[in-house]
């Protein structure tokens, strides 16, 4: 089990540094598949989260950090300016349908199904959990043909709703 985010897949501005080491996570994830999953019955899957709420993603001025080895302590967060943008009025969380990133018990119970027998005969996929966040490429236009359109809009409805599988696997 891998963990990407959607910015390997579908890119994000002022991110080329994360998106090209999200993006590795996925083609790694493939390669074991294809080299481990026939001789080995290894299964290879990444789970890619769009907007998830974590010490990362919170306001910089909250004060969470990291202490390097060498003691030297590195913010974490995004600057307040920058989440107000995008966070604050009617427009808040726009681009993501259910109005509000994702918590950190909803991106456990998706890997929790992805690893389940739920998921067994399931080998070299991404599953996209992003509460169908809104993204250039889901615009069906130019080259895909309706019915890619129609089948791709199903498909990632399906993917996101993944926090719903973890509540009939048992954990005990």
């Amino acid at each position: 089990m891998n963990i990407s985010s959607t910015s390997g897949l579908h890119g994000n501005a002022g991110q080329a540094n994360y998106a090209l080491a999200k993006a590795g996570v996925v083609g790694l994830t493939k390669t074991i598949a294809k080299e481990w999953g026939p001789s080995f019955g290894v299964r290879a899957n990444t789970v890619a989260f769009g907007h998830i709420a974590t010490r990362l993603t919170a306001a910089k001025e909250e004060g969470a950090f990291v202490t390097t080895p060498d003691g030297q302590k590195v913010a974490l967060g995004i600057p307040q300016a920058q989440k107000g943008a995008r966070e604050a009025g009617k427009d808040a969380f726009k681009d993501i349908p259910l109005g509000r990133p994702g918590t950190a018990t909803e991106a456990a119970s998706a890997v929790l199904a992805v690893v389940s027998p739920l998921f067994s005969y399931v080998c070299a996929s991404v599953q996209l959990i992003r509460a169908s966040q809104f993204t250039s490429t889901d615009k069906c236009a130019g080259e895909r043909t309706d019915a890619e359109c129609d089948w791709r809009q199903e498909y990632v409805g399906t993917t996101t709703n993944l926090n719903d599988v973890s509540k009939i696997v048992d954990t005990t």
